[in-house]
């Protein structure tokens, strides 16, 4: 993310300079909105596409009337090729140092294109909702609700599939995908592949290595394009095709600047997962440290918070960015289950799912961060919307708990699979008999199995009395068909 942040600043300074010079005293963005006076600048916001119309990133609507467009750096003239779930960096106007909702250019870049390798399988029964796969020596973890799939599926993906990969970093090579897209099968000599990571045992010959794949240079029609010419350590973006060993034959080798910001920016909206955490005040989000040690109201956190994802938003001072904003993106909470029959309310921007053999129902709220998502196999919507929602749709959301209701991050509408799950903090329980969840309570019997089999009823309560809180809070998920319904037929600790 900090690679990507820095190479659009440059850009846009360029961008804003110009645009000064033609108009003098106006600034960059000549406001936008109620934003209309004030010295201007550029700020930059980075975050997962929620929706069009322009588009929706970090929770706000940004106005692309005139905005140039880089994707997968091929200039475009519009948002067409943009689709939700895909991480994406805006170039923003800002007035007096505040960020307006005007972006005067978009550019998206896939983190890495690749062969799937190393797919963790779905046992037969299985709750899993994350899978975990390999490219290039990249770790990826996708998620059945969190990540958009586009020519595939969380079921469907495959070793071997060629895939699209976007998403927030937790590592140099680990990342968490927002939006997965299956671009072909694995065909050794055709298949055209992108990755990124530094050089390796370059020894000024005709290949080298990025993570253990070796690329190899055609002198004649490789276009290199690196200040200072290859080297061991520099950070480049290989694009090229697959050869049946497995190593890449070079297209195009480019420089991938990913050094620390130097000077300021008038403003900065990240969203992200944090990589390390010290402190409040010392913390990073894919190597960009962070200090949001000033924000007001500041959100609970968990003793350890690396892995978590945040929405930061301040002023970059000396290459760290001071931030006055700081919000929780993580979903705790997750609801698998029917639309209740007239409860979508486009005034009030929510629905509720219910469980009829349970009689209750979960309020989702739904706001300009949520990203909807149509995976129904006849006839999808291909801009779902809160209002698209029919009675008995069924639905997953992922989202945080707020007063009882659930704040959704997703909301996808699937065919019905005939399961319903439930996830989030423990609001009661009675040992071997009962655990409630939003509101909703669930029964356990004789029949139910604990940890997938792992523990019996006795050890799953007895550890989740244990918990803090006398297991009042601890994320536990449930999972109960339809023959069965009301009754749990698994359960197990989230964490």
């Amino acid at each position: 993310m900090k690679r990507h942040i820095r190479n659009y600043f440059t850009a846009a300074g360029r961008y804003c300079v110009l645009l000064a010079t033609c108009y003098a005293l106006v600034s960059c963005g000549g406001g936008y909105s109620d934003q209309t006076a004030g010295i201007g600048g550029t700020g930059i916001v980075v975050g997962k596409i929620t929706g069009f119309g322009s588009i929706f990133v970090n929770g706000v609507e940004y106005d692309t009337n005139g905005s140039s467009f880089l994707i997968d750096d091929t200039p475009e003239i519009d948002e067409d090729k943009l689709e939700v779930g895909m991480v994406v960096r805006l170039s923003v106007e800002t007035s007096n140092g505040e960020l307006t909702r005007k972006a005067t250019e978009v550019v998206y870049d896939g983190e890495v294109k690749g062969p799937v390798t190393g797919l963790s399988a779905i046992p037969p029964g299985s709750t899993a909702t994350q899978r975990s796969l390999s490219i290039f020596g990249q770790a990826v973890t996708v998620d059945s609700t969190g990540t958009v799939f586009k020519g595939t599926t969380f079921v469907d993906l495959a070793d071997g599939d060629i895939v699209e990969i976007s998403g927030f970093r937790e590592s140099a090579t680990m990342i968490r995908a927002t939006y997965v897209k299956k671009k072909g099968t694995l065909d050794p000599g055709n298949s055209e592949v992108d990755l990124r990571g530094k050089v390796d045992q370059y020894l000024g010959g005709n290949d080298f290595e990025i993570n253990g794949v070796v690329i190899n240079i055609d002198p004649l029609n490789t276009v290199i394009d690196v200040p200072g010419g290859l080297s061991d350590g520099k950070s480049v973006e290989v694009k090229g095709v697959i050869q049946l060993d497995g190593s890449i034959n070079a297209d195009e080798i480019k420089f991938d600047d990913d050094d620390e910001f130097d000077g300021e920016i008038d403003e900065i909206s990240l969203q992200g997962i944090i990589s390390s955490f010290s402190s409040i005040s010392d913390f990073e989000i894919d190597g960009l440290t962070v200090d949001a040690s000033s924000v007001l109201n500041l959100p609970t956190l968990p003793a350890d918070p690396v892995g978590l994802e945040v929405e930061v938003e301040g002023d970059l001072v000396g290459g760290v960015l001071v931030a006055d904003k700081f919000e929780l993106r993580q979903s705790e909470s997750r609801v698998e289950a029917k639309v209740g029959p007239g409860s979508v309310n486009l005034a009030n921007k929510s629905f509720a799912v219910y469980y009829q053999n349970i009689g209750a129902t979960v309020t989702v709220k739904v706001n300009d961060q949520t990203l909807f998502e149509d995976e129904i196999s006849i006839n999808p919507e291909p801009s779902l919307s809160l209002g698209d929602l029919m009675d008995n749709d069924f639905v997953r959301v992922e989202g945080q708990e707020v007063g009882g209701e659930l704040v959704a991050n997703v909301v996808k509408r699937v065919d019905d699979e005939g399961d319903f799950r439930l996830a989030g903090a423990v609001d009661t329980f009675v040992p071997s008999s009962s655990i409630t969840i939003l509101g909703i309570p669930f029964t356990t019997d004789s029949s139910t199995e604990y940890e997938e089999g792992a523990m019996s009823a006795a050890e799953f309560y007895g550890q989740l009395s244990a918990r803090p809180n006398g297991g009042v809070g601890t994320l536990v998920e449930i999972q109960d068909d339809a023959v069965t319904y009301g009754i749990a037929d698994e359960v197990g600790f989230e964490d």
